[in-house]
């Protein structure tokens, strides 16, 4: 009889091998499934929520939190999206938002270690949603196992990064009085490193050890060539550039990013790349080497007529803020410059915000609306500003067929165009001079924005609707300081809209009892994650709910104009203490991580008495500090202390 010892193994090898395969097939395609995702966050949601009470650093930190309380916070946040995009087998930066080209998966890297790669997708997720000390802790231990250490350093570099921007841009408005970091003030904090301590140099480092771990991941280079942009290191910036493009098919975006790295080494060559990059769209498209110069300096040199109006000013806030059971009485003394009104023989108006450039070679400085680190972010025709000159690139302006025509902005936040914009009026509008020029208002401006100037004595026929999403060009161009600037109000910009839309402001006089909570409009980017035990305090202590951004200018003028004590989230509803007497109380409930003077400058401007209540913040990670919307939560011991003093 023949025997099958030998063949039989082989026979049963062929199936047993396509099992294999197709289980190993089944599991790719069950990883990449939201199913999978969420079980598996779940899962290290919960070892993590566990043993995070034992780790000091974190206890240290802000979100030093119980662990069904990190738990829930943490999981409702991923069901409502804020996390649930990570892939398993890929990180996502959070510094390469706008990058074009996708990261570079790393799931082969991992098929031996799925469990370290299970750790690095939940670092990825905590660090998406603003668990930053968590996420660092993780990122930390896993870069010391070899088989993720480079992947774990990109993440952790790409977590320092972030910080480092946010903690240059958050200095740029603290050093001003703007910017209120409350933590250093908290007996706990006092010896804790938060995001506001961070370096560019500790982003550095780490993203450096990780390109040397792994020299031919594009992701490292990439990160590494962005933070040294962010920190002014053009040469370093450059040498990463290259070797990022070296493993990279070349786009356009990459052939900019490298012009503009060029230009504060060489203007001249930075020029001619951008140039050559928009070859394509040349007629129609220019590159400009202007010179960054205030109306002054500019004045000063006879390139343009300059009339100072006003001299410098300053004024002083005073606020409490409240958090963690303790008062901190803030004290600030915000600086404004001279007020002034220019007329540039020619001048462009640039897209988004309004920056002018005067006499096709000047940007001026004091047209931004926010400070020097954030303009390219809110004009971005800037593609890179080195010292006092700024690479320029956009479409030929559209040239406007009037000459002589006031401009004041077109900003269409309700707080921007009430104190930012339409003051600029207060510089021209007594004046026989301009009585009758032209005023030019954004085609899409809303009603309420231009009932607002017919208000102030502006008649219809003067208004001229132009389209401000394109470079204008404009002959003769009359332009009126910014009072307000950097997210602050100018005491006379308050008083002037002030004066104008409530005329017997003198009298107006707090009603005893009347307390309103303003309501933040459906859709806010921000949310209150305590919001309903908060509104049930906010209620039995006599308060009534508006939404003001449903009311008419006239409606909330009555409504606020006997307040005693105005309080809710802090947002733009919060101008409308412009309306309010100056016998009024303000409580602004905030996050800490964005507190401004924003709203207290109004109240400082008419004698309001100002409160803050700072709450824990949950970032919704943006590479940007301005533009992270943080979800926050109050404390109720917090909120009885202020009644305790306000009511």
């Amino acid at each position: 009889m023949q025997s099958h010892s030998q063949t039989a193994p082989a026979s049963m090898l062929r199936p047993s091998m396509a099992i294999r395969r197709l289980y190993v097939r089944a599991g790719k395609s069950l990883v990449r499934t939201r199913t999978f995702h969420t079980l598996l966050f779940f899962l290290l949601l919960s070892i993590h929520a566990l043993r995070r009470r034992s780790i000091p650093a974190i206890q240290r930190s802000e979100h030093r939190l119980s662990t069904c309380r990190f738990f829930s916070v943490s999981a409702a946040r991923f069901m409502k999206g804020l996390g649930s995009n990570v892939e398993i087998q890929c990180q996502i930066y959070v510094c390469q938002r706008n990058r074009a080209a996708r990261p570079v998966p790393h799931g082969t890297r991992v098929t031996k270690s799925p469990w370290l790669g299970a750790w690095l997708y939940f670092a990825n997720v905590l660090k998406i949603q603003g668990f930053f000390d968590d996420s660092e802790m993780l990122y930390q231990w896993l870069a010391g196992k070899s088989a993720v250490r480079s992947i774990a350093l990109r993440g952790l570099g790409d977590l320092l990064a972030l910080q480092a921007v946010w903690a240059h841009e958050f200095n740029s408005y603290h050093v001003e009085g703007i910017a209120i970091n409350s933590l250093k003030h908290l007996p706990r904090f006092a010896q804790t490193k938060t995001w506001h301590d961070r370096s560019f140099s500790e982003a550095i480092s780490v993203l450096t050890d990780a390109v040397h771990v792994e020299q031919d991941n594009a992701d490292g280079w990439w990160l590494l060539a962005y933070l040294h942009t962010q920190a002014g290191n053009w040469q370093h910036a450059l040498d990463a550039d290259r070797k990022y493009s070296a493993l990279c098919v070349s786009t356009f975006e990459e052939r900019f990013s490298n012009a503009a790295r060029i230009f504060p080494i060489n203007r001249a060559a930075g020029v001619s790349l951008y140039e050559t990059a928009l070859e394509s769209w040349s007629g129609w498209w220019r590159v400009v080497d202007a010179e960054i110069t205030t109306v002054a300096d500019l004045g000063a040199r006879n390139d343009t007529s300059y009339c100072q109006v006003n001299e410098p000013s300053t004024q002083s806030v005073k606020a409490c803020v409240v958090r963690d059971g303790e008062i901190i009485p803030v004290l600030s003394e915000l600086h404004f410059d001279a007020s002034y009104v220019v007329e540039y023989e020619y001048a462009e108006i640039l897209p988004r915000y309004g920056m002018i450039l005067a006499n096709r070679q000047y940007l001026i400085a004091d047209s931004a609306h926010m400070k020097a680190c954030h303009l390219p972010l809110f004009t971005d025709v800037v593609r890179a500003v080195s010292d006092n000159r700024a690479l320029i690139a956009c479409r030929a302006a559209m040239p406007y067929v009037s000459s002589g025509c006031i401009y004041i902005g077109h900003n269409q936040n309700y707080y921007h165009w009430l104190l930012d914009e339409v003051p600029r009026l207060s510089l021209v509008i007594d004046s026989d001079r301009h009585k009758d020029a032209p005023i030019l208002v954004d085609v899409n401006a809303a009603q309420w924005q231009i009932e607002l100037l017919h208000r102030l004595g502006i008649e219809h026929s003067r208004l001229r609707a132009v389209d401000f999403s394109e470079p204008l060009g404009v002959n003769s161009l009359i332009v009126p300081s910014r009072l307000s600037t950097a997210m602050v109000a100018h005491p006379d910009a308050v008083l002037f809209m002030r004066d104008r839309l409530v005329p017997n402001a003198k009298t107006l006089k707090a009603k005893a009892g009347k307390r309103l909570y303003l309501k933040r409009s459906e859709g806010s980017p921000r949310s209150m994650l305590n919001e309903g035990r908060v509104l049930e305090k906010f209620n039995r202590a006599g308060f009534s709910f508006v939404d003001t951004g449903r009311m008419t200018l006239d409606e909330q003028i009555e409504l606020l104009s006997d307040a005693e004590v105005i309080a809710g989230p802090g947002g733009a509803a919060f101008t409308n203490a412009l309306f309010a007497p100056r016998d009024a109380k303000i409580i602004m409930l905030s996050s800490t991580n964005v507190t401004c003077h924003t709203f207290t400058s109004i109240s400082a401007a008419l004698g309001q008495q100002s409160w803050i209540i700072n709450g824990i913040s949950y970032p919704r990670t943006h590479p940007h500090w301005i533009w992270s919307a943080c979800d926050f939560e109050v404390a109720e011991q917090d909120i009885d202390l202020c009644f305790n003093h306000v009511l």
